[in-house]
């Protein structure tokens, strides 16, 4: 949507997303200013008015505050206004029953892919939170891209730190994987995900730097479809819930972060398909 945004409205949710966050334990004052960058009065007034409408409760013990009742209220009704995201989230939750991973819901909006749900698996290993923001850039992103339209596609691959014939043939090739088999493997290590998240600011400042980026790129693209009989530490696997003209509304995820046999990481793949699928022909209220 195009247009200015509203200074005051941003701040405000800022603060709802910080303590969506922290759903638990909650936050004191004084962390909401220092982690927001707020002054002290702006804190104030929004904590203030957010507690009055009882979007936000603040504990008398412990002076933490946590998202209140009113948004448990909206999301009571949250199910029937969006029946495809809570099919997927029973999906989810359902895949990391089974597999044991912890698995997750994933959405594309505004060109960030943004983690709507997480499932633990049971060896608890550490999975992005609900809110988490990924950019829709090259490597990230491909299960939608790869079942995208055609100007969205390009748009994609446009997006890629590289231009270089190289990376945009490797991009290319993931992209009719993803399509073929119907989802896609995430190699990435926590440590190269900052990196590539860091590539456009990085790539302005030395062209050695760029060249660093595209062997990054063509490792991580490389590892999608060369599948050799080896096993591999896997950060996610992803299928997408499509949409009646094969677009990909959802993904629907799970997450080993460890090294899994390729046997191993095509069957998980197939049962992720099979969930998406299953989504697909479930009746959506008109």
């Amino acid at each position: 949507m195009r247009g200015a945004t509203s200074g005051p409205t941003s701040r405000t949710l800022d603060v709802l997303e910080l303590l969506a966050r922290s759903p638990s334990t909650g936050i004191r004052y004084v962390d909401i200013v220092r982690q927001l960058g707020l002054n002290q009065g702006t804190a104030h007034t929004i904590l203030k008015t957010l507690v009055d409408r009882g979007w936000v409760i603040r504990d008398p013990g412990d002076k933490t505050f946590t998202l209140g009742p009113a948004i448990a209220a909206i999301g009571a009704q949250f199910d029937q206004t969006r029946p495809l995201l809570h099919a997927a989230r029973i999906a989810a939750k359902r895949l990391s029953e089974e597999l044991g991973f912890s698995a997750s819901v994933v959405e594309l909006v505004n060109e960030e892919l943004v983690v709507s749900a997480v499932y633990p698996g049971e060896y608890g290993e550490a999975v992005p939170q609900p809110g988490t923001k990924v950019p829709y850039v090259p490597p990230y992103g491909a299960i939608f891209a790869g079942f995208a339209p055609e100007p969205e596609r390009v748009a994609w691959l446009n997006r890629a730190t590289s231009q270089s014939q190289e990376v945009q043939d490797a991009l290319e090739r993931t992209l009719a994987l993803t399509q073929e088999r119907g989802y896609d493997v995430d190699w990435t290590t926590p440590a190269v995900a900052k990196i590539t998240a860091m590539a456009d600011s990085l790539a302005d400042l030395h062209p050695s730097l760029l060249s660093a980026m595209d062997q990054v790129l063509m490792e991580l693209t490389a590892l999608s479809f060369d599948e050799i009989d080896t096993d591999r530490s896997v950060t996610s696997i992803i299928a997408p819930v499509l949409d009646q003209p094969g677009y990909a509304r959802l993904g629907i995820a799970i997450h080993p972060l460890r090294p899994l046999p390729i046997q191993k990481i095509q069957a998980c793949g197939r049962r992720l398909v099979e969930e998406g699928k299953k989504i697909l022909d479930l009746p959506v209220p008109g």
